[in-house]
């Protein structure tokens, strides 16, 4: 009940994305991902984003996102902001390979607080089993930090962030 007292008053917008791949048609998993956050941002007056996944320009199709904006007319649904919007809101990008500085900005940052660490495995060591329990250890997070952010300006590798 406190919590109840301390929200009183308070008004919560709702944000809801659909983010899909533009890599064709949209499926029927997509579909329903994509009424699932329409009908509850707008049962509880919030707004309905499309933010595109295009991270990786070898599976996208050209006329994906006009297709899919086509689409979610034809069914009455409309988005409060996305990329077809021109003044859409101040939330943008809405392309996530646009977005690329911001992530940067926010890896760095966990990079200097030390929540995050530089991880120089091969991609073929970091298979994980059903239970999500990588097979091999890394030691990569054992690595002094000055050392691995010299590294990392030489060697391909991906930043983890630092779990108990």
């Amino acid at each position: 009940t406190f919590f109840k007292e301390k929200l009183t008053g308070l008004a919560i917008m709702h944000r809801l994305r659909f983010a899909p791949s533009p890599t064709g048609l949209i499926h029927i998993g997509g579909l329903r991902t994509l009424l699932y956050n329409y009908f509850f941002a707008k049962q509880n007056k919030g707004q309905f984003i499309l933010r595109v996944e295009d991270t990786d320009p070898t599976r996208t199709v050209p006329n994906s996102v006009e297709n899919l904006v086509s689409i979610t007319k034809w069914l009455g649904i409309e988005f409060d902001e996305g990329p077809h919007l021109p003044a859409s809101g101040n939330h943008g990008p809405y392309y996530q390979s646009e977005r690329l500085n911001i992530y940067k900005e926010h890896v760095s940052q966990l990079l200097q607080e030390n929540h995050a660490y530089h991880c120089f495995c091969p991609p073929k060591k970091d298979i994980f089993v059903p239970t999500f329990m990588p097979l091999k250890r890394c030691n990569c997070r054992s690595l002094d930090p000055s050392e691995a952010r010299k590294r990392s300006e030489e060697v391909n590798h991906v930043v983890r962030l630092k779990t108990p």
